[in-house]
């Protein structure tokens, strides 16, 4: 199976059974930003995120390494 084979006219749709291929009637919201993340951290330039001094979460959310210590519940302005 390719995303090619996900494609609709106006995005991508959920395949519940890859026998049928079936496409359901939808395409969840995480789908686009979380592609769009990934797909710009494989191909920004290494200079502009310095990867080193940060930890990815499952969903391309960035912690910056030390940002919050363990006298800190919080850093304000340090999320990201």
């Amino acid at each position: 199976m390719d995303a090619g084979e996900c494609r609709t006219d106006v995005g991508y749709a959920s395949v519940p059974d890859v026998v049928s291929m079936e496409k359901s009637d939808e395409m969840h919201s995480f789908f686009l930003p979380e592609t769009l993340k990934y797909l710009y951290l494989l191909f920004t330039p290494s200079e502009t995120i310095d990867f080193a001094g940060a930890i990815f979460m499952t969903e391309a959310h960035r912690l910056l390494r030390g940002a919050i210590g363990p006298s800190e519940p919080s850093a304000p302005g340090r999320h990201y």
